[in-house]
């Protein structure tokens, strides 16, 4: 079975995308400085952890392999932090409008 889910990226501007390595010593992303709107996808086999710059896998919020999240309205200096549990290793696919 699968689900397909509408995501709106409102109004006007470029679509830009990319692919980062995420593991066990932390990985950080700040959105573009031209874009408000960003879309995160597990593209990976394991559970990447999210939050803040003291994010862990007992404080952070799970994103579950092929599970988006996405932030609308985001600020100029926007910045997530992901982590994988240890030893382990992910990737995460981000498109940014």
């Amino acid at each position: 079975m699968s689900i397909i889910e509408a995501v709106r990226f409102g109004g006007t501007g470029q679509l830009s995308h990319r692919v980062v390595d995420v593991d066990s010593s932390g990985t950080s992303i700040t959105i573009s400085s031209d874009k408000r709107e960003i879309m995160i996808q597990n593209i990976g086999t394991r559970i990447v952890y999210w939050g803040g710059s003291g994010v862990t896998t007992t404080n952070g919020l799970q994103i579950l392999p092929k599970q988006i999240i996405v932030f609308a309205n985001c600020p100029e200096d926007f910045k997530i932090y992901f982590i994988t549990a240890s030893g382990q290793t992910s990737k995460i696919a981000i498109a940014e409008r």
